[in-house]
């Protein structure tokens, strides 16, 4: 997005400067795409006064126009002569690699002066496209990366009772919580504040859920194989936190 302050029909101005067609001329050059919808009207206005513009674009790459959607112009919500200008960003998650598949590098013992030094001496091949440019420099610095900074060790300790799908309604209630503080209409907002109640409760809910079976699981199979075990002693109260000295005296008081 960008105050261009420049006029051109493509975007909705019904006039065209010198400012437009030098935009119209780099947005085409470079492959780019306005969404700018001229039926949602002028994106500036002079606060108490007469007079508009259509000076305010939004430009995406081609191959990033399928992500984008529902392009609005939200008057009311900004004391400024520009108005708020949203966008629906839509992302495809059904091929994302699930938190627990995804290589952990530990980069506390990287080997940083390698690393650099490879880097250093890394030609990066150039495909005119600033987009395919930055792929290919992303790739590079990845593989350079991954020779010089070991994997993380599996830690032993995990929560036995966590789950993909408890993973999942996590994400629904931190990106409902976070929509709720982006929003300031008042509609919307109280909307969006009952759905974050409801996947609050849900997600709790499950959890509790999960933990029971999963201590369930846990009692019958220790029972089957010891029935004196870990679940004997904590019924039978045997099994108690160690003792912290909280507090040390001399003999004298201090």
């Amino acid at each position: 997005m960008t105050d261009a302050n420049a006029k051109h029909p493509r975007w909705g101005s019904p006039v065209t400067d010198e400012r437009g067609v030098k935009m119209a001329d780099f947005a085409d050059y470079h492959n780019l795409i306005f969404l700018n919808e001229v039926d949602q009207g002028p994106t500036f206005q002079h606060l108490g006064q007469e007079g508009s513009s259509y000076i305010d674009l939004t430009l995406v790459s081609h191959s990033f126009a399928h992500r984008t959607n529902n392009w609005r112009i939200r008057r009311g919500f900004v004391h400024s002569d520009h108005a708020l200008i949203t966008i629906d960003l839509v992302w495809d998650t059904s091929n994302r690699i699930p938190a627990e598949e995804v290589t952990r590098l530990n980069y506390y013992k990287a080997e940083w002066t390698k690393i650099c030094e490879e880097l250093g001496n890394t030609t990066f091949v150039h495909e005119g496209c600033p987009e395919l440019d930055s792929k290919n420099i992303t790739r590079t610095i990845m593989d350079v990366v991954i020779r010089h900074v070991p994997v993380k060790a599996d830690t032993k300790f995990r929560t036995r009772w966590w789950t993909p799908e408890l993973s999942k309604l996590r994400s629904e209630y931190r990106r409902l919580r976070r929509a709720v503080s982006r929003v300031w209409g008042t509609d919307r907002r109280e909307h969006l504040k009952e759905a974050t109640r409801e996947a609050k409760l849900k997600y709790y809910s499950k959890i509790e859920e999960t933990k029971r079976a999963s201590w369930e699981t846990f009692v019958k199979e220790t029972l089957s194989l010891d029935p004196w075990g870990v679940p004997y002693k904590v019924a039978r109260g045997k099994l108690r936190p160690p003792t912290v000295l909280a507090v040390l005296k001399r003999p004298d008081g201090t």
